[in-house]
């Protein structure tokens, strides 16, 4: 892919997350959609997403993908996320809200360590290794999704 190419795509993920943040702040203001329902849906969404554009290398689906990354994944599911664990913990709002963004700060930190070693290999092993947290992302949401319908927290 050319490098025109590539920044277009960054400025549609960009428009997704922007998008995204409007629509979450409509479905959880206006329409009160519970918390553990987005992150469930973001992470399933960004899951399935990141399969196809790993595995479907044509330009529609590479852009309609970084639309749907940046929409369900950068589009304030983190805030969300930090909500939610606030309200599982809420005694330890503080330690909740450091750990959060340490973990936060250690992967923007070692994440672009790995795929600088992946992509020496191959920028497919990136797109699995993203897949692969996504996966793993989708099972945290599950878990949490699971854990706040049996509290009823939310």
């Amino acid at each position: 892919m050319a490098t025109s190419h590539a920044r277009y795509l960054v400025s549609i993920y960009s428009m997704g997350s922007i998008l995204g943040v409007l629509t979450l702040t409509f479905l959880t203001g206006r329409l009160n959609i519970r918390s553990p329902y987005i992150i469930l849906g973001s992470t399933l969404v960004s899951f399935g997403t990141l399969l196809v554009m790993t595995f479907v290398l044509t330009p529609t689906a590479l852009t309609v993908g970084s639309f749907l990354i940046g929409f369900s994944a950068a589009g304030g599911v983190m805030q969300v996320g930090l909500t939610v664990m606030s309200e599982l913990f809420p005694s330890r709002k503080g330690l909740v809200i450091g750990i959060y963004y340490t973990a936060g700060s250690i992967a923007s930190f070692t994440i672009p360590i790995i795929t600088g070693y992946l992509v020496k290999h191959s920028i497919h092993n990136v797109m699995l290794f993203d897949s692969f947290l996504g996966a793993i992302g989708l099972l945290i949401g599950i878990i949490i999704f699971m854990n706040t319908r049996k509290t009823e927290i939310i």
